[in-house]
Protein backbone atom coordinates (compact mmCIF):
# COMPACT_ATOMS: atom_id res chain seq x y z
CA UNK A 1 0.00 0.00 0.00
CA UNK A 2 2.92 2.55 0.90
CA UNK A 3 4.83 1.68 -2.62
CA UNK A 4 1.33 2.52 -4.42
CA UNK A 5 0.97 5.76 -2.47
CA UNK A 6 4.61 7.00 -2.89
CA UNK A 7 4.43 6.19 -6.45
CA UNK A 8 0.84 7.96 -7.07
CA UNK A 9 1.82 10.71 -4.79
CA UNK A 10 5.08 11.36 -6.61
CA UNK A 11 3.39 10.89 -10.08
CA UNK A 12 0.90 13.64 -8.71
CA UNK A 13 4.09 15.96 -8.60
CA UNK A 14 6.03 15.09 -11.62
CA UNK A 15 2.60 15.56 -13.45
CA UNK A 16 2.96 19.09 -11.77
CA UNK A 17 6.27 19.94 -13.01
CA UNK A 18 5.59 18.59 -16.45
CA UNK A 19 2.93 21.43 -17.05
CA UNK A 20 4.45 23.97 -15.11
CA UNK A 21 5.16 26.91 -16.93
CA UNK A 22 9.00 28.13 -17.30
CA UNK A 23 10.28 28.37 -13.39
CA UNK A 24 13.59 29.75 -11.79
CA UNK A 25 15.88 27.67 -10.16
CA UNK A 26 14.94 28.25 -6.86
CA UNK A 27 11.20 27.29 -7.75
CA UNK A 28 12.77 24.41 -8.78
CA UNK A 29 14.36 23.61 -5.85
CA UNK A 30 11.31 24.22 -4.02
CA UNK A 31 9.76 21.75 -5.89
CA UNK A 32 12.54 19.46 -5.58
CA UNK A 33 12.33 19.68 -1.89
CA UNK A 34 8.94 18.74 -1.77
CA UNK A 35 9.47 15.74 -3.74
CA UNK A 36 12.07 14.39 -1.49
CA UNK A 37 10.33 15.00 1.82
CA UNK A 38 7.60 13.19 0.35
CA UNK A 39 9.90 10.46 -0.27
CA UNK A 40 11.67 10.38 2.35
CA UNK A 41 8.01 10.00 4.30
CA UNK A 42 6.02 7.60 2.05
CA UNK A 43 8.68 5.73 0.76
CA UNK A 44 7.20 2.38 0.41
CA UNK A 45 11.03 0.70 1.75
CA UNK A 46 10.96 2.74 4.48
CA UNK A 47 14.00 3.77 3.41
CA UNK A 48 15.23 7.65 3.87
CA UNK A 49 16.77 10.39 1.98
CA UNK A 50 20.54 9.36 2.78
CA UNK A 51 23.97 8.83 1.17
CA UNK A 52 23.04 5.93 -0.08
CA UNK A 53 19.73 7.33 -1.97
CA UNK A 54 22.05 10.59 -3.37
CA UNK A 55 24.64 7.64 -4.86
CA UNK A 56 21.52 6.30 -6.38
CA UNK A 57 20.26 9.33 -7.19
CA UNK A 58 23.27 10.40 -9.02
CA UNK A 59 23.88 7.36 -10.85
CA UNK A 60 19.88 7.07 -12.30
CA UNK A 61 20.21 10.73 -13.44
CA UNK A 62 23.23 10.28 -15.48
CA UNK A 63 22.15 7.03 -17.28
CA UNK A 64 18.61 8.90 -17.74
CA UNK A 65 20.53 11.52 -20.00
CA UNK A 66 22.96 9.06 -21.08
CA UNK A 67 21.97 5.23 -21.08
CA UNK A 68 24.51 3.77 -23.50
CA UNK A 69 27.67 5.64 -21.66
CA UNK A 70 28.45 7.47 -24.93
CA UNK A 71 28.29 10.81 -24.14
CA UNK A 72 29.51 11.76 -20.70
CA UNK A 73 33.49 11.06 -20.19
CA UNK A 74 34.47 9.12 -17.42
CA UNK A 75 36.32 12.54 -15.99
CA UNK A 76 32.76 13.86 -15.69
CA UNK A 77 31.13 11.17 -14.04
CA UNK A 78 34.32 11.31 -11.55
CA UNK A 79 33.65 15.10 -11.14
CA UNK A 80 30.18 14.75 -10.61
CA UNK A 81 30.41 11.79 -8.51
CA UNK A 82 33.44 13.77 -5.98
CA UNK A 83 31.17 16.69 -5.70
CA UNK A 84 27.36 15.27 -5.40
CA UNK A 85 27.61 11.17 -4.96
CA UNK A 86 27.09 11.53 -0.82
CA UNK A 87 25.44 15.12 -1.16
CA UNK A 88 22.45 15.09 -3.43
CA UNK A 89 20.02 14.13 -0.41
CA UNK A 90 21.16 17.13 1.94
CA UNK A 91 21.07 19.70 -1.38
CA UNK A 92 17.33 17.98 -1.76
CA UNK A 93 16.84 18.95 2.09
CA UNK A 94 18.09 21.82 1.35
CA UNK A 95 15.94 22.54 -1.33
CA UNK A 96 18.76 22.85 -4.21
CA UNK A 97 18.08 21.35 -7.60
CA UNK A 98 21.42 23.12 -9.13
CA UNK A 99 22.86 19.76 -9.57
CA UNK A 100 20.02 18.75 -12.22
CA UNK A 101 21.07 21.95 -14.56
CA UNK A 102 24.63 22.20 -13.98
CA UNK A 103 24.75 18.05 -15.37
CA UNK A 104 22.30 18.52 -17.85
CA UNK A 105 24.33 21.65 -19.49
CA UNK A 106 27.53 19.40 -19.24
CA UNK A 107 25.30 16.69 -21.81
CA UNK A 108 24.50 19.33 -23.68
CA UNK A 109 28.16 20.44 -24.09
CA UNK A 110 29.27 16.45 -25.12
CA UNK A 111 26.01 16.22 -27.24
CA UNK A 112 27.18 19.37 -29.15
CA UNK A 113 30.77 17.77 -29.69
CA UNK A 114 29.36 14.54 -30.57
CA UNK A 115 27.36 15.32 -33.26
CA UNK A 116 30.05 17.68 -34.67
CA UNK A 117 32.36 14.67 -34.83
CA UNK A 118 29.84 12.30 -35.97
CA UNK A 119 29.96 15.24 -39.27
CA UNK A 120 33.41 14.20 -40.28
CA UNK A 121 32.76 10.55 -39.52
CA UNK A 122 30.29 10.31 -42.12
CA UNK A 123 32.96 11.90 -44.70
CA UNK A 124 35.59 9.17 -43.97
CA UNK A 125 35.87 6.36 -45.64
CA UNK A 126 35.10 2.75 -43.60
CA UNK A 127 37.36 -0.12 -44.24
CA UNK A 128 34.57 -2.95 -43.63
CA UNK A 129 36.29 -6.03 -44.25
CA UNK A 130 38.47 -5.15 -40.76
CA UNK A 131 37.62 -7.19 -38.05
CA UNK A 132 36.43 -5.35 -35.28
CA UNK A 133 33.67 -5.15 -32.70
CA UNK A 134 31.22 -3.02 -31.52
CA UNK A 135 29.19 -3.28 -28.17
CA UNK A 136 25.59 -1.23 -29.20
CA UNK A 137 24.34 -1.88 -26.04
CA UNK A 138 26.49 0.15 -23.90
CA UNK A 139 24.30 0.83 -20.49
CA UNK A 140 26.69 -1.51 -17.91
CA UNK A 141 29.95 -0.88 -19.47
CA UNK A 142 32.10 2.19 -18.26
CA UNK A 143 32.36 5.46 -20.21
CA UNK A 144 34.80 6.61 -22.42
CA UNK A 145 37.83 8.09 -20.23
CA UNK A 146 39.32 10.71 -22.59
CA UNK A 147 37.92 12.31 -25.27
CA UNK A 148 39.89 10.35 -28.05
CA UNK A 149 38.32 6.78 -26.37
CA UNK A 150 34.91 8.96 -27.12
CA UNK A 151 35.86 9.50 -30.58
CA UNK A 152 37.23 5.91 -31.35
CA UNK A 153 33.89 4.98 -29.80
CA UNK A 154 31.58 7.01 -32.20
CA UNK A 155 33.89 5.69 -34.99
CA UNK A 156 32.75 2.48 -34.08
CA UNK A 157 29.27 3.30 -33.49
CA UNK A 158 29.11 5.12 -36.53
CA UNK A 159 30.61 2.55 -38.70
CA UNK A 160 28.08 0.30 -37.10
CA UNK A 161 24.98 2.05 -38.14
CA UNK A 162 26.26 2.63 -41.73
CA UNK A 163 27.20 -1.10 -41.64
CA UNK A 164 23.38 -1.92 -40.71
CA UNK A 165 22.55 0.72 -44.07
CA UNK A 166 24.81 -1.71 -46.36
CA UNK A 167 23.08 -5.03 -44.92
CA UNK A 168 19.69 -3.73 -45.97
CA UNK A 169 21.30 -2.59 -49.52
CA UNK A 170 20.42 1.23 -48.37
CA UNK A 171 22.58 3.21 -50.44
CA UNK A 172 25.48 4.89 -48.37
CA UNK A 173 24.19 8.59 -49.25
CA UNK A 174 21.25 7.63 -48.10
CA UNK A 175 22.66 6.06 -44.71
CA UNK A 176 25.00 9.13 -44.08
CA UNK A 177 21.69 11.72 -44.62
CA UNK A 178 19.50 9.35 -42.00
CA UNK A 179 22.40 9.30 -39.39
CA UNK A 180 23.25 13.13 -39.67
CA UNK A 181 19.07 13.85 -39.10
CA UNK A 182 19.26 11.13 -36.32
CA UNK A 183 21.62 12.73 -34.25
CA UNK A 184 20.65 16.21 -35.20
CA UNK A 185 17.12 15.77 -34.02
CA UNK A 186 18.59 14.42 -30.80
CA UNK A 187 20.70 17.61 -30.11
CA UNK A 188 17.76 19.38 -31.21
CA UNK A 189 14.96 18.34 -28.58
CA UNK A 190 17.69 17.96 -26.04
CA UNK A 191 18.20 21.71 -27.03
CA UNK A 192 15.00 22.58 -26.49
CA UNK A 193 14.50 20.71 -22.88
CA UNK A 194 13.54 23.92 -20.53
CA UNK A 195 13.95 24.12 -16.93
CA UNK A 196 10.97 21.69 -15.89
CA UNK A 197 11.55 19.32 -18.74
CA UNK A 198 15.03 19.27 -16.73
CA UNK A 199 13.22 19.00 -13.40
CA UNK A 200 10.93 16.11 -14.52
CA UNK A 201 13.76 14.32 -15.56
CA UNK A 202 15.92 14.67 -12.28
CA UNK A 203 13.12 13.73 -10.29
CA UNK A 204 12.33 10.61 -12.22
CA UNK A 205 15.99 9.71 -11.54
CA UNK A 206 14.84 10.36 -7.51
Amino acid sequence: MKRILSAALVAAFLSGVALAVEFTHPQAGKITQSVGDLLDRAHYKGARLNDDISESHLKNYLDALDYNHMMFLQTDVDEFTEKYSRKLDNLTKAADANPAYEIFERYLKRLEATVTHIGGLLKEKHDFTKDEKFIAQRNKLPWPKTAMDAQELWRQRIKFELLNGRLTDEAPAKSAEKITKRYARLQRNMKQFDASDILKVYLSAL
